[in-house]
């Protein structure tokens, strides 16, 4: 047992009909998020950390939200607009999570999260003082 119950936040839920989506963030008071799919599909687009100078962030709040929404609407006006947006494209990851699936969100990973379908989510964040390894893992 490498996490224990107390060491995540109260667990949230997202409902959604198909075809909205959570907007481009990133969540960095915690130590990563366990997304568990109840029903419903979602797609994730996902950004490593290291991209976070192309992500034209703006803090609300304990969220950094991005400038850009929408990834999938990146052209014509909004290249021009977020210009370094586009060096972060090719490190990004889509991932689809289906029902009775779960997904780790690791801490500081970029993403927007489509529902694909209605959808039914429970996340849970990781307290941002937890270890994301067991300590065995970070001996030498």
């Amino acid at each position: 047992e490498w996490i224990r119950r107390n060491s995540f936040q109260r667990p949230a839920m997202w409902l959604g009909p198909k075809g909205s989506l959570s907007s481009l963030h990133v969540d960095h008071t915690n130590r990563g998020n366990l997304a568990y799919q109840v029903l419903g599909r979602k797609r994730w687009h996902l950004f490593p950390p290291r991209n976070w100078p192309f992500m034209y962030g703006k803090k609300v709040g304990v969220v950094v939200w991005s400038s850009l929404i929408d990834p999938s609407t990146y052209d014509g006006d909004r290249v021009a607009e977020l210009p370094l947006f586009k060096l972060s494209l090719p490190e990004s990851i889509d991932i689809n999570v289906e029902a009775g699936e779960m997904l780790y969100n690791p801490d500081g990973w970029w993403h927007v999260v489509y529902n694909t379908e209605a959808s039914l989510m429970l996340n849970f964040w990781l307290k941002a003082s937890v270890p994301v390894l067991p300590p065995s893992a970070t001996e030498s």
